[in-house]
């Protein structure tokens, strides 16, 4: 064989050849597409989850506080109520007890302590 016959024989094959190899390129360019596409939809649907997730972790959060903010005011109204009571429970008492004088006072005082000079 010459090479004349060898060209004759290697142009049909090589287009041949070509012909399937740019449809091989083709489908493995879709496919590859096809996979980007897929990733770009799971990262943006990643994402809207995300989002999701932080307001939800934020609308907690401001209940919470919230909440914490009622606790605390409803405590300090509680403690004046208790303030306000001990008030009249101490005048009550001052106010039924007998006065006493300051030498009483200091008996009382060396009676709880034990001490005597």
């Amino acid at each position: 064989m010459d090479i004349a016959g060898i060209l004759t024989l290697s142009i049909p094959i090589v287009a041949i050849c070509a012909v399937f190899g740019v449809k091989a390129l083709k489908v493995l360019l879709l496919h590859q597409q096809t996979i980007e596409t897929i990733r770009a939809q799971r990262d943006a649907r990643a994402a809207d989850t995300s989002v999701a997730d932080i307001e939800a972790l934020r609308r907690e959060l401001r209940e919470l506080r919230e909440t914490s903010t009622q606790h605390a005011l409803s405590l300090q109204s509680l403690l004046e109520t208790l303030d306000q009571r001990v008030d009249h429970l101490e005048a009550q008492s001052r106010a039924s007890a007998p006065a006493t004088t300051a030498s009483e006072n200091t008996e009382t005082v060396l009676r709880a302590g034990q001490v005597r000079e």
